[in-house]
């Protein structure tokens, strides 16, 4: 299984959790061309920071869903209006109610509705699934 790591900052990642925020940006540099262009991943892992493999409750993970090039203006990347790759994030995921774990439609069925990780109960998140 292929990986797409994405270490975010709090803020990023809160708002991946709960929902608001449905796409990760990079900006379009030979470093991340290098990482994105003519690859193929099976999911893409979000994580807070730099955790430990242990600290499950800071990564979430997602099936990865490919990128768009866009143009866009963000905070972060300060005023001018700046190319990124907009990565994709799952629409419809649900998560562990004990360790937070996020698991994609195919786990899901595969574990029967409970966390392969810590056999946790699953609730559906506020994302909704894109009619």
């Amino acid at each position: 299984m292929r990986y797409l790591i994405l270490n975010l900052k709090k803020e990023y990642f809160q708002e991946i959790k709960s929902g608001a925020k449905k796409e990760e940006y990079r900006l379009c540099t030979p470093y991340w061309q290098k990482r994105l262009e003519n690859k193929e991943y099976d999911k893409a892992l979000i994580k807070l920071g730099y955790p430990k493999n242990s600290e499950i409750e800071k990564i979430l993970e997602f099936k990865y869903l490919g990128y768009e090039i866009k143009t866009i203006k963000h905070k972060h990347f300060g005023d001018d209006l700046v190319k990124v790759y907009s990565i994709k994030l799952e629409s419809s995921i649900k998560t562990c109610v004990n360790c937070s774990k996020v698991l994609t439609e195919e786990e899901i069925e595969y574990y029967d509705n409970f966390c392969e990780y810590c056999e946790g109960e699953l609730y559906q998140s506020m994302l909704q699934e894109e009619k």
